[in-house]
């Protein structure tokens, strides 16, 4: 179910009994509750949904962006652990599109991690790692737990053992000293798989009973039944049969209890098995025919697949090789419609990396063709202030020669001090007329950078400066986009060191903030300086243009760059200011 403000469910929810229950509730108290009463099974899941819808609804009316996320987080999961992964994903991107609007990197997190969980489903391991790296560029323990349990499971899957411990390990430590108890039952049976995948039983059984003993104290319904299920697993393994089929059921009764979909088809499936493994194949055959009938009523297609293949040796053992023979056939047809839907998949991920890059290079199309215009400036530039030096050089060498007989040693080498700065002047002025004109040219392809990242090896470089100035650079939590990370590292390094090298308050005081807008966010570089008259907007933006002609230092080519490096990432650039009282640049880039 898809919600807005706008739909019409209220009138159901007000006049059942749960509005009556919930009314007094604030915030996110409610889902709270509901959370509370389905474990007790006090509470059914089309309850526990309409109070999500509602409290999604509320929060929507208020504006009140963190709840709604809170509730729709708290739907999309639901959805998970009851195995209807389609709602799941629908609710995690709607997610992940309001925290990501807001900048918010606590949900941008919770929802990529929740979208990677559902990719580990599908065996689409490299997808998931795609998302958990996105959160580990937060770089925040708060926000990249989750990330960590979820990628000890995909290292675990593709057998890198070490690695896998070590990310369990991470989750787990970090839950531990928060107390967060249904996390530490997941850790628990993270760390559990590994040892049950490396072959160790007896440490896998050990880390199961250990969450099953948390559960107790902290009940996790959805957890639980996992514990169990791999319990059995463990039995499975070591030829206790019986034992793991009984551990099965149990998990089967806990899964359909709370409707738990796809946990109670895979457990169905492991029934099967353990019958068949007693040489019991018709309570197998049967047992595989349920779960195969809740893998097609619910649409888990990777499952029906596993089943059928199952169900074909169970009837190959038992010598009925027509009936086999039919589900060969059909598991092949399944098959290539798996296969086939995952291409699809596959296809459509390659096409929107292609868009994307696709935008990059009609953006450095875009500032090609300005490059007549850029020429006609450049050999302006050549003609006067590229020549101003060599005319310096002139003058004092011609001076030099004149009068170097005539003049004591002191007055020489003064003559040789402007001649040396005039020469260093214009190499200065060349090095960055250069670096103007490669701007763009022999880019790599785009990648995601985390501007995070950027911006605190850009403080790193200018530590000499901020030092020197006492200054304060307060800096929000940056979002990643898609570019060149020099590019941006260059952008921000000179926009801050001029917002710290022309400010004369006490101390420098720099604030860098971003809002996310339609498809871009808006960056600003806000300093309590000098300021700039209005006059000089456009004009700082010029090749060589300073407002300080005294600046020795400087070339005048600084904004003009960060302006081309904006430019070539299909953004704007643009200044507002008060003479003395600071300074705001602006910027633009496309929301990846």
């Amino acid at each position: 179910m898809v919600y807005d403000k706008d739909f019409n469910f209220k009138y159901n929810l007000f006049t059942s009994d749960i509005r009556g229950a919930f009314n007094h509730f604030r915030g996110y108290e409610a889902i709270e509750v509901a959370d509370a009463l389905y474990v007790k099974k006090d509470l059914s899941n089309a309850d526990y949904f309409k109070i999500a819808y509602w409290g999604i609804t509320r929060a929507i009316e208020n504006n009140d962006k963190i709840t709604e996320l809170k509730y729709i987080h708290a739907t999309g999961f639901h959805h998970y652990k009851l195995g209807d992964n389609k709602e799941a994903l629908m609710y995690y991107a709607q997610g992940l599109y309001v925290s990501e609007k807001i900048n918010n990197p606590e949900f941008i997190a919770r929802f990529q991690t929740r979208i990677g969980g559902l990719s580990i489903q599908e065996s689409n391991y490299e997808k998931a790692l795609d998302y958990y790296f996105k959160v580990l560029r937060i770089d925040d323990i708060r926000y990249c737990s989750e990330a960590y349990s979820k990628l000890a499971v995909v290292y675990k899957e593709k057998r890198d053992y070490d690695i896998a411990i070590e990310y369990a390990d991470k989750a787990y430590n970090y839950n531990v000293k928060e107390e967060n108890f249904t996390l530490i039952i997941r850790d628990l049976i993270n760390i559990g798989d590994i040892n049950l995948a490396k072959g160790k039983y007896g440490q896998a059984l050990g880390f199961y009973a250990k969450s099953l003993k948390i559960n107790y104290l902290y009940p996790a319904p959805f957890f639980s039944t996992i514990a169990i299920m791999h319990s059995g697993d463990v039995l499975f393994e070591l030829g206790h049969y019986k034992e793991a089929q009984a551990s099965y059921e149990y998990a089967c009764e806990i899964a359909d209890a709370y409707g738990f979909k796809f946990n109670s088809v895979l457990i169905q499936q492991k029934i099967g098995k353990s019958y068949s493994k007693q040489a019991l194949y018709e309570k197998a055959i049967q047992a595989n025919k349920l779960s195969l009938e809740k893998s097609r009523e619910f649409g888990f297609q990777l499952l029906e697949l596993n089943i059928i293949r199952d169900r074909i040796g169970y009837y190959e053992v038992i010598n009925e090789y027509e009936t086999a023979n039919k589900l060969l056939k059909e598991s092949q047809e399944l098959n290539i419609f798996v296969v086939e839907k995952e291409q699809r998949e596959k296809l459509e991920e390659l096409v929107e990396e292609k868009e994307k890059e696709l935008k990059f290079f009609r953006a450095q199309a875009r500032s090609m063709s300005a490059a007549g215009n850029d020429l006609r400036q450049y050999a302006k530039v050549i003609a006067h202030d590229l020549k101003e030096p060599l005319r310096t050089i002139g003058s004092f060498t011609s001076l030099l020669k004149r009068k170097y007989n005539k003049v004591e040693e002191e007055e020489i080498d003064e003559y040789f001090e402007f001649i040396m700065d005039a020469t260093h002047r214009m190499g200065d002025l060349l090095d960055e007329l250069l670096r103007y004109v490669v701007l763009g040219i022999k880019d790599k392809a785009p990648a995601n950078v985390s501007l995070n990242q950027v911006v605190g090896q850009v403080l790193e470089d200018l530590e000499d400066i901020i030092t020197a100035k006492n200054a304060i650079v307060n800096v929000q939590e940056l979002p990643t986009v898609l570019g060149q990370k020099q590019h941006f590292k260059e952008l921000f390094y000179r926009i801050i060191h001029n917002a710290i090298r022309y400010n004369k308050s006490q101390p420098p005081i720099i604030d860098i903030t971003v809002k996310r807008n339609e498809g871009e966010y808006l960056f600003t570089v806000c300093d309590n300086g000098i300021g700039i008259d209005e006059d000089y907007f456009e004009k700082v933006f010029l090749l060589y243009h300073k407002l300080d002609k005294d600046d020795k230092e400087g070339v005048g080519i600084g904004l003009a760059i960060s302006k081309k490096i904006v430019e070539l990432h299909g953004g704007s650039i643009w200044i507002s200011s008060t003479v003395g009282q600071g300074t705001s640049i602006e910027f633009t880039l496309k929301d990846t």
